[in-house]
């Protein structure tokens, strides 16, 4: 039996911790590209976008897709090397596809996933409570 269908939004560490062209930002990129093929193999309805978290470049690189093509087209968008970690603006708008009124995703399982490299302008303390008031929420 299929795992039920996701919802995943990742959030991308661009920030300076992560330079373009460096062994972290390369393997930062296969991770995704690994969980994403992973997460897409467990069931066919499962979605995943990007959302970049540097401070002085934040925004949705791929709204939720199936496509791995997408995804990993947008890899070389990601601006690395650019302010800080910013999860504050990832919990505050990078989940915003995750929200009910949201489409067509509105009936799966809701995942935000956090691929960081670096250091973070917010305490280990502010994720976890703000993980748990996601997860609380639905």
């Amino acid at each position: 039996m299929a795992d039920a269908a996701e919802c995943i939004v990742i959030g991308v560490d661009n920030s300076r911790w992560v330079p373009p062209d460096s062994d972290i930002f390369r393997n930062l990129c296969e991770a995704i590209e690994f969980y994403c093929r992973a997460k897409f193999n467990e069931n066919p309805d499962t979605v995943a976008g990007l959302y970049a978290m540097g401070s002085f470049d934040s925004r949705h690189l791929v709204y939720p897709t199936r496509s791995i093509e997408d995804l990993v087209a947008k890899f070389p968008c990601m601006n690395a090397g650019c302010g800080q970690v910013d999860l504050l603006g990832m919990f505050s708008f990078g989940c915003m596809p995750l929200v009910k009124r949201f489409g067509q995703h509105s009936n799966k399982k809701k995942r935000l996933v956090v691929f960081v490299g670096g250091l973070s302008n917010l305490s280990m303390l502010f994720a976890e409570r703000t993980a748990k008031t996601f997860t609380d929420m639905g």
